[in-house]
């Protein structure tokens, strides 16, 4: 099993390498206490003993604690695994455009299925460490291009529903240096993308190819 890289651009984007104050509760009042010191021989031995103590003291105790405890969790689903199949076909560059009632040059089916879950790719709803596993019913009749995908093929791949407008599969080779790659779809746990051109012309030649599938995200 091999890493693939992908050297064949097969779809382009626009634009794309395609968040307490210092007063006191309590009221001290001032006790005034009259002594009268008239030396009358009136014998008035009224004491006025006034005991009245001012105990003012706020004991509203402020026991309003907040207990909202902010349990809003993040809903988004976490996907932990893909299965599904790929397909790459391609017919070399002709001055001709391809008669879609003839069949392709080269067709390579695989297996797909995820190794691992991967987390650094910014943006995307899942990505995966993935296996394309080389599967039956293939056919090379003379492209050139057909040798290198005929073989098993490890990379990584994800999704983003949001990259700058588009909806598509993400690509990474190693795990890192994350780009768009091809226009894609997810309901939620279907996935399918779509990097396949059908008898594009350019530079006085047709050409035929790309890569389509379908996986299961659960």
């Amino acid at each position: 099993m091999r890493r693939l890289t992908l050297t064949l651009t097969l779809f382009t984007f626009a634009g794309l390498a395609l968040a307490c104050g210092g007063d006191n509760p309590v009221e001290q009042d001032t006790w005034n206490v009259e002594g009268d010191a008239d030396t009358d021989a009136d014998s008035d031995s009224d004491t006025d003993a006034d005991s009245d103590s001012d105990s003012d003291a706020d004991s509203d105790a402020d026991s309003d604690a907040d207990s909202d405890a902010d349990s809003d969790a993040d809903a988004d689903p976490e996907y932990s695994s893909l299965k599904g199949s790929a397909r790459f076909v391609e017919n070399e560059k002709s001055t001709k455009a391809h008669d879609l009632s003839k069949p392709y040059e080269c067709v390579r089916n695989y297996e797909a299925y995820h190794n691992a879950v991967v987390t650094p790719c910014s943006g995307c709803e899942f990505a995966f460490d993935m296996s394309w596993d080389l599967a039956s019913g293939g056919v090379n009749s003379g492209s050139d291009l057909c040798d290198a995908y005929s073989s098993d093929l490890r990379f990584y791949y994800g999704y983003n529903a949001d990259y700058s407008g588009y909806s598509v599969s993400m690509y990474s080779a190693d795990g890192s240096n994350w780009q768009a790659l091809w226009l894609a779809d997810f309901d939620g746990t279907n996935f399918s993308w779509d990097g396949s051109v059908e008898n594009t012309y350019q530079y006085g030649y047709y050409y035929s190819q790309g890569f389509t599938g379908t996986a299961v995200v659960k």
